[in-house]
C-alpha cells in the first residue's frame, strides 16, 4: 500500500511504473511462450526422432556395427582412435602419439581423431569411450537437425515448412549411410549455422556474426574432416556473392520500380508478426539500403566472410599447423592426380538413387552393385537421397517462387551447382574447379557436394510446404495435411535408414578375443601383423550376408586385430589404417604386401581359404619392425613361421591361427656398425637382402659425425646392453651400457618432432632403417630419453590461444560499447 503522505506526483509515477513494469512481464512472458511453440517444442521433436531411430545405442547401450569396402572405417578407424583419445584425456596427456599402430604414429597430426574438438573432449572426458561415441554421433544428428532449423527459421520459413526440412535433413541419405565416417558427419552438421551466421552477417551488418561464423568453421575443422569444412566454407562464400549480387539486382531493379530511400528503413527494428509468412522473405530484398549496395558496403560484407576463414583457421591453428606438416610427408603431400580425385564416382545413372536408393542393391546385406557402367563405386558416397516427397516437394518449391523469392532461387542454383560437382569427371565443372580452386586438389570423392545439394533440396522444400500451406483455408485442412505430410516423411526415412546401421550387444564386441589372451601372455615388448585381414573382412562381409546379417562373425573376426582394432586391446601392431599415412610407412607396407604371395589367396564360398606362402623377404622385413606374431585366417607356409596357437568357431568360420615369426629382432638394441645409403629403393633392398644382418648393421641416410671402423666396432660393443625403462607415448627412456662406440637403434618410426636426450644433452636422432630411429653413442653408460615435442604443436597452441583471447577481448568491447550506445539512447 502506498503511505498517505506521498505527494499526488508521486503515487501516480509509481502506480504507472508498476503498470509499465507488468505489462512488460506479461510481454516477455507472452514472447517465452511463442518461443516455446516456435522454436524449443520443434527442436525437442526434432531430438527425440533421433533418439527413437538410434534407440539401441541411446537407451540399451549397444555398438555401432556398419562396414565398409574391406574394413570398417566406423570399426577400425574412428571408435579405436576415440577409445585412445578416451586413455589420454583420463591419463592427463595430450593424445599426439600412439606406439599401437605404424609402429608409432602421429595421430593427433594425422587430424580424423578430431583430438580438440569440443563435444569430443566433453564427452570422452566424462564418460566410456564407447557410450562417449555412441551419444557424440547422436548428438551429431540432432544438431544437424536443430541448425537446419534455426537457419530456415532465420531466413523467414514458418515453424512446420523449418521442421519438416530439418527432420529430412537429420535422417538424409547423406548422414545416415556415413555414420560410419563419424568426423565426417561432425563436421558436415555445422553447415547449416555457418549458413545462419552468414545470413546474419548480411541482414545486420555486424561483424560480430564474423566471429560467430569463424568459431562455427573451427569447430568443423577441429572435427578431423577438413574436406566437409572445405567443401562448407565453399559453400558459404558461394552463399554470400549470390546474397550481395542479389541486394545490388534488388536495388537497381527497386530504383525503377519502388521507392527506395534511406529514410525508408526504420530507424527502430520492429519484431515482426508472431505469425509471419513467407511474403516476408519474398520481399525481404525489395527494400535494400544504398550502403549495402554501395562499395564500403560490399567490402564490409567481404571482410566479414575473411574474418570467418581467418578466426577458424586461428582458433584451430593447435590442429592445422601439426596437419600441415603431416601432410608434407605423407602420401598426398603433392595433392593427388585427378584420376585419383574421381575415383568411385557418382555417375549419372546414380541419380535414378535418389528416388529409389536401393536400386542397385544394399550393401548392409551384401547385394550391392558395385560396378555401375563400367566404373567401381561406393554405396555411401553416392547416396543423396532425402525422401521422395521432399525432394518433389523440392522441385515444386523452386517453380512457384523462382521469380518472387532470393533465396529461391540462390538454393536452385546451389542445387544444380552441386549436383554438377558431385558428377565430377562427368562434367567439365569440377574439373575446372580442381584445376583453379587452391586446396581441392588434396580431397577425394566430390561426390560428398551432396551435402550441399541435400541441405538446398531441402530448403526448397520448405518453400514448396508453404505454397501448400498457404492455400489451405481451413485450420483443420492444414492440420491434417500437416499431419500427413510429417508422418509420410518420418516413415519414409526411418524405413530407409534405420536397417543401414545395425548395433551390438558391447559385451559381445568388446570381449577380449582367445587370440589377445594368448598375446598377451608374452610379456616381451613385440608386435604383431593382421595378414590378410582386408580378404577376411570380404569373406565375413559374404558369409554373414552384410552387417545387417550374422553380426556374431564380425565379432569373431575382431581375432585377427585388424588395424587398428588392436588399439582396443593394448595390442601393437606394424600395419596401421588411418585415412592417409606418412610416405614412407605406405611404401614400406605396399613393399612388404607384394612379399605376401597374396595371389595363392583362394576367394568362395565354398573354400573361402587356401593357403600363401609369404616369401623370406617379408619375413625379415616384418621382424626388423619388431613382428614376433602374425594373426591370419589362413594357412601360412614359410620356414621363418611356425604356429603357435589356434582359435576356432562355431560353423562356417575358419579357425584363427597365430604364428610367431622367428625372424624377429629386439625393439631396441645397439649396433656397432652402419652403413650409409641414400637412395630409397636401394635401402628396402638392402634390408631385404639375405646377408643383410640388423643386429649388426643399422642403415643411415645420413652420415654420422664419428666413422666407425666395422670389425673395430663389433669387437667393442660385442657385450653393450641397452634397458628399457620407461616407454610411453611421448616418453621412451632407456639405460644403456656400451662397449665401445656405436649405435642405439630405436624400432620406432622417425617422425619430427621427436628429441633425443643423452645424459640430458640433446643429440641427433638419424633416420636409420628406412622408418626407424638411432643415435650415435660413445663407449660407457648412458641414460637416453627420446621425447616427442613438436613445435608445429606449440606454436599452434600459442596462436589458437592467442585468437581466442583476441576475440574474448573484441567481444568484451563490443558489449561495453553496446552498453554505453544503450545508455546514451
Amino acid at each position: 500500500m502506498l503511505p498517505s503522505t506521498m505527494p499526488p506526483s508521486t503515487k501516480y509515477n509509481t502506480i504507472l511504473s508498476r503498470i509499465m513494469k507488468y505489462m512488460k512481464y506479461m510481454k516477455y512472458m507472452k514472447y517465452m511462450k511463442y518461443m516455446k511453440y516456435s522454436w524449443i517444442t520443434p527442436m525437442a521433436i526434432l531430438a527425440g526422432l533421433v533418439i527413437i531411430y538410434f534407440y539401441r545405442a541411446a537407451l540399451f547401450g549397444e555398438v555401432f556395427i556398419t562396414g565398409d569396402m574391406t574394413t570398417s572405417d566406423l570399426c577400425n578407424l574412428n571408435f579405436p582412435t576415440r577409445g585412445f583419445l578416451d586413455r589420454c584425456l583420463h591419463q592427463g596427456i595430450w593424445p599426439l602419439w600412439t606406439n599401437d599402430i605404424y609402429c608409432g604414429f602421429p595421430v593427433f597430426a594425422e587430424g580424423e581423431m578430431g583430438g580438440l574438438y569440443p563435444l569430443s573432449l566433453l564427452l570422452f572426458g566424462l564418460l566410456p569411450d564407447w557410450i562417449a561415441y555412441n551419444y557424440l554421433i547422436i548428438l551429431n544428428f540432432m544438431l544437424s537437425g536443430i541448425f537446419f532449423f534455426a537457419y530456415a527459421r532465420t531466413i523467414g520459413l514458418t515453424v512446420f515448412p523449418a521442421f519438416i526440412g530439418a527432420t529430412a535433413f537429420t535422417f538424409c541419405g547423406f548422414f545416415v549411410t556415413h555414420l560410419k565416417h563419424a568426423n565426417l558427419i561432425t563436421a558436415s552438421c555445422w553447415l547449416p549455422l555457418l549458413l545462419l551466421c552468414v545470413e546474419r552477417l548480411v541482414m545486420d551488418k555486424k561483424l560480430i556474426w564474423a566471429a560467430c561464423g569463424g568459431l562455427v568453421f573451427a569447430c568443423q575443422i577441429l572435427a578431423g574432416h577438413f574436406q566437409m569444412a572445405y567443401y562448407s566454407m565453399l559453400g558459404a562464400g558461394f552463399y554470400l556473392l549470390f546474397r550481395i549480387c542479389s541486394q545490388i539486382y534488388a536495388f537497381v531493379r527497386g530504383a525503377a520500380s519502388y521507392r527506395v530511400h534511406q529514410e525508408s528503413m526504420p530507424k527502430k527494428k520492429k519484431r515482426q508478426p508472431q505469425k509471419q509468412k513467407i511474403q516476408a522473405a519474398a520481399q525481404s530484398s525489395r527494400f535494400v539500403s544504398r550502403d549495402a549496395c554501395n562499395t564500403n558496403g560490399i567490402l564490409k560484407y567481404l571482410l566479414g566472410f575473411a574474418l570467418i576463414g581467418i578466426i577458424g583457421v586461428g582458433v584451430s591453428a593447435i590442429q592445422l599447423l601439426p596437419t600441415y606438416e603431416f601432410t608434407g610427408l605423407a602420401t598426398r603431400a603433392g595433392g593427388l592426380s585427378f584420376q585419383d580425385a574421381v575415383a568411385w564416382p557418382y555417375r549419372i545413372e546414380n541419380l535414378i538413387t535418389l528416388i529409389f536408393p536401393y536400386h542397385y542393391g544394399d550393401p548392409a546385406q551384401a547385394t550391392y552393385q558395385r560396378d555401375i557402367g563400367g566404373q567401381m563405386t561406393l554405396f555411401w558416397e553416392n547416396c543423396g537421397y532425402v525422401g521422395i516427397l521432399p525432394l518433389f516437394l523440392g522441385i515444386f518449391g523452386f517453380c512457384v517462387y523462382c521469380t518472387r523469392n532470393s533465396f529461391v532461387r540462390l538454393f536452385g542454383l546451389m542445387a544444380a551447382l552441386s549436383l554438377l560437382l558431385t558428377l565430377g569427371q562427368y562434367t567439365p565443372l569440377f574439373e575446372l574447379l580442381w584445376k583453379y580452386m587452391p586446396g581441392l586438389k588434396f580431397f577425394r570423392f566430390p561426390n560428398r557436394f551432396l551435402l550441399l545439394f541435400d541441405l538446398s533440396i531441402l530448403v526448397l522444400a520448405g518453400f514448396g510446404i508453404t505454397f501448400l500451406m498457404e492455400r489451405l483455408k481451413t485450420l483443420k485442412a492444414k492440420w491434417v495435411i500437416q499431419m500427413g505430410i510429417c508422418l509420410l516423411i518420418i516413415l519414409d526415412l526411418f524405413n530407409f535408414g534405420m536397417r543401414h546401421n545395425p548395433t551390438i550387444s558391447p559385451k559381445t564386441w568388446l570381449a577380449q578375443p582367445e587370440g589377445v589372451t594368448f598375446l598377451k601372455k608374452d610379456k616381451t615388448m613385440h608386435r604383431i601383423y593382421s595378414f590378410g585381414g582386408d580378404e577376411s573382412w570380404s569373406m565375413v562381409h559374404a558369409m554373414s550376408g552384410g552387417w545387417k546379417g550374422d553380426l556374431g562373425l564380425y565379432a569373431a573376426h575382431r581375432g585377427v586385430l585388424q588395424p587398428n582394432s588392436n588399439m582396443d586391446y593394448g595390442i601393437q601392431s606394424s600395419g596401421g589404417y588411418p585415412a592417409f599415412a606418412p610416405q614412407r610407412l605406405s611404401t614400406i607396407h605396399n613393399f612388404y604386401r607384394s612379399m605376401d604371395n597374396i595371389s595363392l589367396y583362394k576367394h568362395s564360398l565354398d573354400d573361402p581359404l587356401g593357403f600363401a606362402a609369404p616369401k623370406p623377404q617379408f619375413t625379415k622385413l616384418l621382424g626388423i619392425q619388431n613382428v614376433k606374431y602374425i594373426t591370419t585366417f589362413w594357412e601360412l607356409k614359410s620356414p621363418d613361421l611356425i604356429e603357435v596357437h589356434q582359435t576356432g568357431f562355431k560353423g562356417k568360420m575358419p579357425p584363427l591361427r597365430i604364428y610367431e615369426n622367428k625372424a624377429v629382432i629386439p625393439r631396441i638394441l645397439c649396433v656397432p656398425e652402419a652403413e650409409v645409403i641414400i637412395d630409397e629403393a636401394a635401402i628396402i633392398n638392402r634390408l631385404t637382402s639375405p646377408g643383410f644382418n640388423p643386429c649388426a648393421t643399422v642403415i643411415l641416410e645420413k652420415t654420422p659425425p664419428t666413422h666407425l671402423s666395422p670389425a673395430a666396432s663389433i669387437a667393442k660393443t660385442a657385450d653393450s646392453t641397452a634397458q628399457l625403462i620407461s616407454y610411453q607415448p611421448l616418453r621412451v627412456s632407456i639405460q644403456t651400457n656400451m662397449d665401445g662406440d656405436g649405435f642405439l637403434l630405436l624400432n620406432d618410426t622417425w617422425y619430427p618432432g621427436w628429441k633425443a636426450f643423452v645424459d640430458k644433452r640433446e643429440t641427433e636422432i638419424y633416420r636409420a632403417n628406412f622408418i626407424f630411429r638411432a643415435i650415435a653413442l660413445t663407449k660407457g653408460k648412458h641414460n637416453v630419453e627420446f621425447v616427442y615435442n613438436p613445435t608445429s604443436f606449440k606454436l599452434g597452441c600459442w596462436i589458437s590461444i592467442t585468437c581466442l583471447g583476441l576475440m574474448v577481448l573484441s567481444m568484451v568491447w563490443f558489449g561495453i560499447k553496446s552498453g554505453k550506445q544503450a545508455v546514451g539512447c
